[in-house]
């Protein structure tokens, strides 16, 4: 089963206020992979980007068995 997480849902539920954005998002991504794995899941996370963000984010990466997403805007 491919599990789906909202990633931005889930960064702002857990985002410590002085971390810069940037840097929550690696470590949410980071975690979220160690645990995918010690669980033996597989996972997409996704970060859908704002309008003025959406130039930068139309990409997909992988970090097995995390798959990151950023969809563009629209």
């Amino acid at each position: 089963m491919l599990y789906i997480i909202d990633g931005y849902n889930l960064l702002f539920r857990l985002k410590a206020k002085k971390q810069t954005l940037k840097d929550a998002r690696d470590f949410l991504i980071h975690e979220l992979g160690r645990l995918i794995k010690d669980f033996e899941l597989k996972a997409m996370i996704v970060f859908d980007s704002s309008l003025d963000m959406a130039h930068l984010f139309p990409s997909k990466s992988e970090k097995p068995p995390l798959e990151i997403v950023f969809a563009p805007y629209g």
